[in-house]
């Protein structure tokens, strides 16, 4: 029982942790790396393919929407993965120090 619970917890904070990570990172990378002045580039490709592939979508607001959304999406992702593999290294690096200890 003790395992389950301290699985649980690690699990819910990871994602607790990503969501969060991933939401303050996607802030920075809309609100400092990409000035809103430099977005034009950006909104010249998303009109193509709104064009192109959505033409049900009209209202310049849906396109920043959906842009705010993908890119939350793909921060949080991102952090999940990080997350993850920073998990399992740790894993690997406690085993290893472990088996160092009990051998001879």
């Amino acid at each position: 029982m003790k395992k389950v619970m301290r699985c649980t917890a690690l699990a819910v904070a990871i994602f607790v942790i990503a969501y969060f990570g991933g939401f303050f990172l996607a802030h920075w990378i809309n609100d400092v790396l990409i000035a809103p002045g430099n977005l034009g580039w950006l909104v010249d490709a998303v009109y193509w393919f709104r064009d192109h592939f959505v033409p049900f979508i009209r209202e310049p607001d849906d396109i920043e929407a959906l842009y705010l959304l993908a890119l939350l999406l793909m921060c949080w992702f991102g952090v999940l993965v990080a997350l993850l593999a920073l998990l399992k290294i740790v894993s690997r690096l406690r085993v290893r120090s472990r088996n160092r200890v009990d051998s001879p």
